[in-house]
């Protein structure tokens, strides 16, 4: 794996002027006026044949005034989270100080952080532009980073050594534990507060995760490997996504981002729903996100214990069937993650969904099936012309897909397309998973 190096330090110590001179391009925007770096910016680079990335981060302010204005509270906010996550995700930390400003408070509160995390790190003394300024480099060993490195990012002075001495530090760090391949990636996704850290704890069968009743104690999307039926199956807990104006700027938005991103990338979602609280509008928001992203999406209904003896099982299913009407094919299950009751069952489903997702119906066999459904319910004629469907296959992809070829798209109308998609699904079970329906005309290309 390539190694990662992350610039950190406090503002306007010439972090970005640093990064571009790594990097030997542009690339960063560089100011005199401090805070000009918001977000995490990459860049992969080399020095004498080693490849690494580069990270170049905003200044790191660790207290804010309580006079501070609330929106520049929440941006800082937003700007330390971004740190602090480039310090995690980094194999080296380059610590940038400035000889022209000398030590300060701040740089020893950077420090002090530093120094918890247990990153290897090179204490970079900037801004050293002669021979005069290079006597001021040890007073920075108070810090107790260790020996530090001079250098003029603007100018070039002495980045050669500083190079020189990346690549040998990135030389010492062990590789990092080979990735796990999973066979099945699995998102649990809900609002705030519905049991997802404790539905993960009950599937691994012990406490993985931080489990709190204030919502959102999850704020990293955490991975978890387990093996069920020779199948390796990673779990994603995700934190609780709430409505876009209840989401607050900094930690939680980046949380919400990750989470969407986990949704991304999974095979099958896990819906997480409160019995006790019903379906809002929030979670059929969520919902929208796995649909739209063609993952596989099973409802677990979560506290079932709390509920149970209030409504029926078939009373429940009723309900939920009729806020959720979008979602007919989404396989549903009743557990209590904290008692662990049908907790295990839930693995069968998701292998049951996964088998489902990759389910390929025969050319010959798809075209009866649309052939038998135009017969029995012929799309609407628009105008002079009448809508015709030519030929239909299935294309290879992470979600059942089905290319139409037909005379015209735009003569479609989308409840044709769900009409199709019923009569599909009616020959060919595929629970837990959305399928496309793209139409194919000569006419789209011109």
């Amino acid at each position: 794996m390539i190694p990662v190096v992350a610039i950190v330090g406090r503002t306007n110590v010439g972090k970005s002027t640093l990064f571009n001179r790594v990097i030997q391009k542009r690339l960063a925007v560089t100011s005199i006026e401090p805070e000009t770096t918001r977000d995490r910016l990459y860049a992969d680079t080399e020095w004498q044949g080693k490849e690494f990335i580069i990270i170049d981060t905003a200044g790191l302010n660790i207290e804010t005034p309580e006079e501070t204005p609330e929106n520049i509270k929440q941006l800082i906010e937003g700007v330390k989270t971004q740190v602090y996550e480039a310090i995690n995700e980094a194999d080296l930390l380059l610590f940038s100080v400035s000889a022209d400003e000398g030590l300060t408070s701040r740089d020893k509160e950077i420090a002090d952080i530093i120094r918890k995390s247990g990153k290897p790190t090179i204490l970079v003394v900037n801004k050293v532009d002669n021979q005069e300024k290079e006597m001021l480099v040890d007073n920075f060993l108070v810090l107790g980073i260790g020996k530090p490195s001079s250098v003029s990012a603007i100018s070039g002075r002495k980045s050669g050594d500083l190079l020189d001495r990346i690549v040998s530090e990135l030389k010492k760090i062990k590789p990092k534990r080979e990735k796990i391949k999973s066979d099945i990636d699995v998102a649990i996704i809900g609002r705030p507060n519905v049991g997802k850290s404790t539905l993960v704890n009950s599937l691994v069968g012990r406490e993985r995760v931080v489990v709190n009743e204030i919502p959102g104690t999850t704020v990293d999307s955490i991975d978890v490997f387990l093996k069920y039926q020779d199948k390796t199956i990673k779990i994603v807990d995700t934190a609780g996504i709430r409505r876009r104006g209840k989401i607050k700027v900094g930690v939680e938005k980046f949380s919400v981002l990750r989470a969407v991103k986990a949704i991304a990338r999974a095979d099958i979602t896990l819906l997480v729903l409160d019995a006790d609280e019903g379906i809002t509008n929030q979670d059929l928001h969520i919902a929208q996100f796995a649909l739209e992203a063609g993952r596989g999406l099973i409802l677990v209904i979560n506290k079932w214990d709390l509920k149970e003896k209030d409504i029926t099982m078939d009373n429940f299913l009723s309900f939920l069937k009729n806020r959720i009407s979008f979602l007919p094919w989404s396989p549903v299950i009743f557990i209590s993650a904290l008692t662990g009751k049908n907790v295990q069952k839930i693995f069968d489903i998701i292998l049951e969904v996964k088998f489902k997702r990759t389910e390929k119906i025969s050319t010959r066999k798809l075209n009866q099936i649309i052939s038998d459904a135009v017969s029995f319910n012929p799309p609407k004629t628009r105008g002079e012309v009448q809508p015709k469907i030519y030929f239909s296959t299935q294309i290879v992809s992470d979600t059942p897909k089905f290319i139409l070829k037909v005379n015209d798209s735009s003569l479609f109308h989308f409840s044709y397309l769900r009409y199709l998609e019923k009569k599909i699904r009616e020959s060919f079970d595929f629970t837990g998973t959305p399928i496309k329906i793209e139409l194919k005309s000569n006419r789209d290309n011109k």
